[in-house]
Formats: C-alpha cells, structure tokens, sequence
C-alpha cells in the first residue's frame, strides 16, 4: 500500500470523524469512546482493504500523530516570527 493510499484512508476515517463527533466534546471524551465511535468506519475501510482492523487502528494513529507533529512545528515557526516570542518554547501546551 502506498503512502497516499494510507492517508487517503486516514483522510476516510477523519471525515467520519468529523460526523460523528459533532455532538461530542472531544476534549472531555475518553480516547477508548472515541476510537470506539471510529470503529465502525475502521472495519469498513479494513474489509475494504482487506487489512485487519488492527492494521487500521496502527495507520490512522501513526499518521494522525505524524500530521500533529507537522502542525506543532508549523505553529513554532510561525510564533518564532512573532517579536518578542521565545525561540525555543511555546508559550502554552496543546
């Protein structure tokens, strides 16, 4: 499988999120509830693919925390810009 095969994936699994999370406060949700509203998306795309559901789970955490990191650094870069911002350190935890 090719990388933009597995984000096009991961981009699957994100835009289901994004329905049936709407009604849901992330921040106060339980990964465990969370990931178990994802899965019935994840054992479509696994059967799809013809993937394990486990294979599903591993690709949309790896590039999820992949595509977080990118944007943490992008937000770093951009707050270095900033007068007066520390160079090294953000000024508040995500």
């Amino acid at each position: 499988m090719t990388r933009n095969e597995k984000i096009r994936i991961v981009e699957q699994i994100n835009a289901y999120a994004d329905k049936v999370f709407c009604d849901v406060d992330t921040d106060k949700t339980q990964v465990s509830v969370k990931l178990e509203m994802l899965r019935p998306e994840m054992e479509r795309l696994a059967e799809k693919h013809e993937l394990a559901l486990e294979d599903i789970f591993v690709m949309y955490m790896d590039l999820n925390s992949v595509q977080k990191a990118q944007e943490e650094l992008q937000l770093k870069e951009m707050l270095a810009d900033i007068p007066g911002m520390p160079k090294d350190e953000m000024p508040f935890e995500f």
